[in-house]
C-alpha cells in the first residue's frame, strides 16, 4: 500500500471506520469529513437528503446488483 495510506490503517482499525459506511448518520459523518478536506467548497453531507429520500429504491437497487455480483463472483471461482 502507498505509504500515506499505511500511515492511516491505524486510525482506521482504532476509530472503526467502515462501521460508519453501515448507516445513514454515519456516511452524513464521512461525507462531512470529506468535504472539509476538499479544495473547493462543497457540501457532500446533503447528499443524505436525497439517500433518505429515496432510501428504498436506493436499497433495492443494491440488492439486485449484490446478488448479480455474487453469482458473477462464484462462477469466476468455478472457473478458477
Amino acid at each position: 500500500l502507498p505509504h500515506k495510506i499505511n500511515n492511516m490503517i491505524p486510525f482506521l482499525i482504532d476509530q472503526n471506520w467502515f462501521m460508519d459506511y453501515a448507516t445513514v448518520k454515519g456516511l452524513e459523518k464521512i461525507l462531512k469529513q470529506v468535504s472539509r478536506r476538499t479544495q473547493y467548497p462543497v457540501e457532500m453531507d446533503r447528499a443524505v437528503i436525497d439517500l433518505k429520500a429515496n432510501y428504498i429504491d436506493i436499497k433495492d437497487d443494491f440488492t439486485v446488483f449484490f446478488e448479480s455480483l455474487e453469482k458473477h463472483v462464484a462462477e469466476a471461482v468455478l472457473k478458477m
